[in-house]
């Protein structure tokens, strides 16, 4: 495989060099653009694999698996980009480990190992696909988990979960969907797997079906561990954390009864590889899974229930609230994942209903197609495709809003929120107080401003797209504060982005194109600090500070703006630094009424009316700007203004290269004192001293 297989560009990530590959997925490793930060991402040969990978990881939230970082499609495939794991996987351990280091370590990592699946299993997950690849030992030793493509919410059937990949050797009997009697999956189907895992480290290689209820070679806890975890029937494994730690463990700590291979025997019979996935699918189609109540299988000779009732509750906490509380107070209390389908298909037809049946930190799934709106979201709640597919559900307004958020915590992803069914009635997307992250979302023809923020909520926008609002693009207000990376406002017929009473908004690559208004308006305390960013064909100001605003610019674009390309009037602040503003209709910078201006390094160019024209500052300084073809004067400044020119350079404006209408210094300031301010004049190259 080679780099050409996939585009190294994934929007905020940049993707490198392919990591490993197998026929259900690629993995590569990747950099985020805006902060350097190493991470991978992986692409996956159908769109379940991402979503069930997402839901475990995302109910983890990096305890022992990676911490899921976003959703994306890169070449038309579901793909997830995720937090990079230092260490080394078990198979690489066993590989690289002396026989010294194996016994001195073996203990600590199924210990680890043990840990990690009881965190697994106490959000109610099977991992389902558990191998020594899919095992990542740490530099610390701590031990987590990779691989949840497989998984299945505890008490699900295989039977009625599609298409999975397996591995031959390591997956449990009932991971099988043709398997006899169709029984359900759970922790018990990850205990298999670390059987398999322990005949592995015993013998090198995965246990085949006559290797079944016989311990590995040797008389070592080792194999008798393995001898107990690997049983067909699912009732004679452990049915509890604490029996399969006891299990587990009970003599593998390093001691003299440990026998591991050594080195320079597995040299000489090496190891057999891990063999690969195989996907495995009913031979007929299932019917929808049922909402899981998990019951442990029964021991046969009669029903230890003290352990059963341990096991449930760490195994199946959700399934057995259920059973205890019956199905409503389950659903609030316990269940976590909702899917929606208007067909029927899902727990819920409508997000509205989903909402009012489900309680707190819920993941709400959305199926393919439009959805109504759901006007008040008052909770913490994570709203993402069921499915990846080539179109995102799309949530669809009427006399309300789309959606509402109020002092929530919320997370949106994948999604398109827009005016569909109802393009004549007012709505858009509004979050009032709370905390909100918002990637990969689509924000259309609203009528009215497509995304407002407000009441102190504090917000992270990420690849983020609002199309042709009737109003602005995005108003951030009442303090409100917004971080923004791959923010995209086109055909506003307000303001592309308006900051105000308070509100913050920082960021990088934010494009404002086509507004109908200013492109960047910012007032009443408003603060705006933006790196490599552009506004773009702005029907009035580019970039427009009033009232106290602030604002910090670097290396910005403001390209053929209908008015001036920035403003500044009423005491704001503006530095900025670098960038590039041209073709303004009017002048490319106008400052007036006691305002601050720190311009460094900035080309205006082919202004319409003047470059730099400095009616009124109570501050600042113009220096290593270059100002060119200026259809007025390149800089002008009247009296009054308090600026210091330096180095700039200037040339080929129409009205003069610099006028400075200041009056001349005080005599009494010695002649021979270097100027500290530009001259009226310019020499021949234009360059002011």
């Amino acid at each position: 495989m080679t780099d050409q297989t996939v585009s190294g560009d994934a929007g905020a990530y940049q993707i490198g060099a392919p990591i490993s590959r197998s026929a259900s997925s690629e993995v590569f490793a990747a950099v985020e653009r805006a902060t350097g930060a190493a991470c991978v991402v992986k692409t996956y040969a159908d769109a379940a694999q991402a979503t069930r990978e997402a839901r475990a990881l995302a109910a983890l939230d990096g305890a022992r698996a990676p911490q899921l970082l976003s959703r994306r499609t890169v070449n038309g495939r579901p793909a997830l980009v995720m937090e990079l794991l230092p260490g080394r996987t078990l198979e690489a351990w066993a590989d690289e480990a002396s026989g010294e280091e194996r016994e001195a370590q073996l203990g600590a990592i199924l210990a680890g190992l043990a840990d990690a699946l009881a965190e697994v299993h106490a959000k109610g997950l099977a991992h389902g696909d558990l191998k020594p690849d899919h095992v990542m030992v740490g530099g610390d030793g701590r031990v987590r988990l990779l691989d949840f493509a497989s998984s299945a919410a505890a008490g699900d059937h295989a039977s009625a979960a599609g298409a999975r990949w397996l591995t031959p050797g390591y997956s449990a009997p009932e991971c099988d969907p043709n398997a006899p009697d169709d029984p359900p999956l759970g922790a018990w189907s990850d205990y298999f797997s670390t059987g398999a895992i322990l005949f592995w480290l015993a013998e090198g290689r995965a246990p085949e079906a006559g290797d079944l209820d016989r311990p590995p070679a040797g008389e070592t806890g080792l194999a008798e561990a393995a001898r107990r975890l690997l049983r067909r029937e699912p009732s004679d494994r452990p049915l509890t954390a604490e029996e399969f730690r006891a299990v587990l463990l009970a003599d593998v700590e390093p001691d003299e009864t440990t026998v591991v291979p050594a080195v320079e025997a597995r040299i000489a019979d090496p190891r057999d590889p891990i063999p690969p996935t195989v996907r495995v699918r009913r031979r007929l189609p299932g019917e929808l899974p049922k909402p899981p109540v998990v019951e442990a299988p029964e021991r046969a000779g009669g029903a230890n229930w003290l352990a059963i009732a341990a096991s449930l509750a760490v195994l199946a906490a959700a399934g057995w609230g259920g059973y205890t509380y019956g199905w409503p107070l389950y659903q609030k209390l316990y269940k976590k994942v909702w899917v929606v389908d208007p067909s029927g298909a899902g727990d819920a037809r409508t997000l509205a209903e989903a909402l009012d049946r489900a309680g707190p930190d819920v993941q709400i799934l959305l199926a393919a197609g439009e959805h109504a709106a759901a006007p008040i979201v008052n909770r913490a709640v994570a709203l993402a495709p069921f499915e990846m597919t080539a179109e995102p559900p799309v949530i669809s307004g009427g006399a309300e809003p789309c959606l509402r958020l109020t002092g929530a915590r919320v997370h949106l992803s994948g999604l398109k929120v827009a005016r569909t069914s109802h393009p004549e009635i007012g709505g858009c997307l509004i979050v009032e107080g709370g905390e909100a992250v918002l990637s990969d979302v689509a924000i259309e023809r609203a009528q009215r401003a497509g995304l407002v923020i407000g009441g102190g909520a504090s917000v992270r926008l990420s690849q983020v797209e609002v199309s042709n609002p009737n109003g602005a693009g995005v108003v951030i207000e009442g303090g409100a504060t917004v971080e923004a990376e791959g923010l995209i406002v086109g055909g506003a017929t307000g303001p592309g982005a308006a900051v105000v009473g308070g509100g913050s908004l920082t960021g990088a690559e934010v494009k404002i194109i086509a507004a109908g208004a200013s492109g960047i308006a910012v007032g009443e305390g408003g603060h705006v600090s933006l790196t490599a960013s552009e506004v773009d064909g702005a029907g009035g100001t580019g970039v427009e500070l009033t009232e106290g605003a602030e604002a910090t610019l670097a290396d910005m674009l403001i390209d053929s703006s209908t008015g001036a390309g920035v403003a500044l009037y009423d005491g704001a602040r503006l530095t900025m630094t670098g960038g590039t503003i041209t073709g303004s209709a009017l002048s490319g910078v106008y400052a007036d009424g006691a305002a601050h201006l720190t311009l460094l390094g900035t080309k205006v160019v082919e202004s319409g009316e003047h470059g730099v024209l400095l009616l009124g500052l109570k501050g600042g300084e113009v220096e290593g700007a270059t100002i060119t073809g200026a259809k007025g004067i390149g800089l002008g400044v009247f009296p009054g203004v308090e600026v210091v020119l330096k180095d700039n350079t200037l040339s080929d404006n129409e009205g003069g290269d610099v006028i400075d209408a200041r009056p001349p210094k005080s005599e009494e300031k010695p002649e021979s004192a270097p100027a500290d301010e530009t001259a009226a004049t310019s020499d021949e190259t234009g360059k002011t001293e």
